[in-house]
């Protein structure tokens, strides 16, 4: 049974763009994967499902009720709710208060129902969470990880038949991952989730892309997606050859028939200058001729037409499925010992002492759960935070790229921004670089403020690679924010790098892709 049913749904932005049209779908597997680009509107085709926003033409129908977890926590992060206030449980606490001093109510009793051990059962769930076990602790002080976890555990438990969800492993560990994929797998109803984890998409039953092209559906999870979109890929890539060598046939066979006509026109004006023939037959001639000429040279014009016309839907197609690249600086490699860490202890996380060294094209991948300090450690290396104890040594200059991208200004353009972070690059060199990244044309006069996720990091990224000198890049989850593509071009262009990284990360798959040769655990507290 289908619980939401979409019918040649579009929706047009207020500046007149239309951002996707003749959307039409069923939901019918439990488990579904969305898949899209940055920007291409994942997240406003969700709005439309749960209602929040309503399309420009078309029509969506719910069958069951529906809830959405969404990217960003708002009002969660900006008041001071506590978070037996945000599970909507403190009118059973104040119930159970009132009862121990004495008061009687069947209103009260009512209340409370069979939440009698609802604190000690809160503290133990919330400790299993990973969170503060102080039911009354704010929600505000959370790291991005226990919220995370705390928003979509009230989800699970909600009664609604349909979840929809919005990038839910944004900030979750590995630990964290697991749990929410265990979640998932339990979960009664259907859901729709938007990711670019592979981790999770494996698990589902269908995933869908949203893409230039459309809605396009792959009955099967995300290995069956990556091999099935690879096959069309392929496809278009040999229809595109196909029609060029088509094209140059054509221009071969006009150009052989255009001498052909110019011969048999010589010909008859030497026939038609030495006489000897009817002037009546070689006029019919000359005319038949001319007139055989201009049909063929319709026939030519109609079928370059027809070539160029599907060329050009081809291509276009192509643009959609294609991947952009992300080049980065080619550099010697260093001599000598770029980076040594010797038994330093973290002002904050970890408790253990650290100890890393590298050199030369070292890529190192730093791995632990959500607050066991591995940002911490980036910051230390970089000078931003002073270790407790031990030493750190640096053989060259750093960069270092946070999650929040902080070294970015707002209202500063995308241009401007590399120009000023990399002296001695020319504004065509930048123009290159920013269009190979996908940030093109008059996409470089951007202010950063009106970027994407996604744009921000191949532009930091960009950044601080390109910044002279012999450096040591220091990469906090630079995938965090990016599509599959964008993850896809990121792993390539590190893996390629020929400089030394140092990166923390969740996503194993794209790790991997980035050719890491080194990798340490930070063990958090309790290990």
């Amino acid at each position: 049974m289908s619980v939401c049913r979409a019918n040649k749904v579009a929706y047009q932005l207020d500046n007149g763009k239309v951002l996707f049209e003749n959307i039409s779908f069923s939901v019918n597997s439990n488990r579904i994967g969305l898949l899209g680009r940055n920007g291409i509107g994942k997240s406003l085709l969700l709005s439309l499902i749960t209602g929040v926003n309503r399309p420009t033409k078309g029509h969506i129908k719910l069958t069951v009720s529906v809830a959405q977890y969404e990217q960003q926590p708002g009002e969660i992060l900006s008041d001071q709710r506590t978070i037996v206030q945000y599970l909507g449980l403190e009118p059973v606490l104040l119930a159970l208060e009132r009862i121990a001093a004495g008061e009687c109510s069947a209103e009260l009793f009512e209340q409370v129902g069979d939440h009698w051990q609802i604190e000690k059962q809160l503290a133990q769930q919330l400790g299993a969470l990973g969170l503060p076990q102080d039911i009354h602790s704010p929600c505000s002080q959370l790291s991005g990880g226990q919220l995370t976890r705390l928003r979509l555990w009230c989800l699970f438990r909600s009664r609604a038949g349909f979840l929809v969800l919005d990038e839910p492993s944004n900030h979750l560990d590995g630990m964290g991952k697991r749990w929410l994929l265990d979640e998932i797998r339990q979960f009664p109803g259907h859901i729709l989730l938007v990711s670019h984890d592979r981790f999770l998409l494996r698990e589902m039953e269908e995933i869908w892309e949203l893409s230039q092209l459309g809605l396009t559906r792959y009955g099967g999870n995300y290995d069956v997606y990556e091999r099935e979109k690879s096959l069309v890929v392929s496809a278009v890539e040999r229809q595109l050859n196909e029609l060029n060598q088509e094209k140059k046939r054509l221009k071969s066979q006009v150009q052989n028939s255009r001498e052909k006509a110019e011969k048999r026109v010589a010909q008859g004006n030497r026939v038609r200058k030495a006489g000897g023939q009817s002037k009546l037959l070689l006029d019919y001639q000359k005319n038949s001729a001319e007139a055989a000429l201009s049909a063929r040279r319709k026939q030519d014009a109609a079928q370059a037409k027809q070539l160029a016309t599907k060329k050009a839907t081809l291509q276009s197609k192509q643009d959609a499925l294609k991947t952009q690249t992300l080049a980065l600086p080619e550099r010697l490699s260093a001599k000598g010992r770029l980076l040594t860490v010797s038994r330093i202890r973290l002002p904050y996380g970890c408790g253990q002492e650290i100890s890393v060294q590298l050199s030369g094209t070292d890529k190192l991948h730093v791995q632990g759960n959500n607050g066991c300090g591995k940002s911490s450690l980036l910051k230390v290396i970089a000078g931003a935070l002073q270790p407790l104890s031990g030493e750190v040594r640096l053989g060259g200059s750093v960069s270092y790229l946070d999650q929040d991208f902080a070294s970015l200004d707002g209202n500063t353009s995308v241009l401007d921004h590399l120009l000023d972070a990399c002296p001695g690059m020319s504004e065509t060199a930048a123009r290159t670089r920013l269009a190979g990244a996908g940030l093109e044309s008059d996409a470089v006069f951007k202010y950063v403020n009106q970027l994407s996720g996604g744009e921000k990091m191949k532009l930091a990224v960009l950044m601080v690679s390109y910044q002279p000198g012999e450096r040591l890049l220091l990469l906090d989850e630079p995938d965090n924010h990016l599509d599959l593509d964008g993850k896809q071009v990121l792993a390539d262009a590190l893996k390629q790098y020929q400089g030394a990284f140092i990166m923390v990360s969740h996503d194993n798959d794209f790790v991997k892709a980035c050719g890491v040769n080194k990798g340490i655990t930070v063990a958090d507290n309790k290990a």
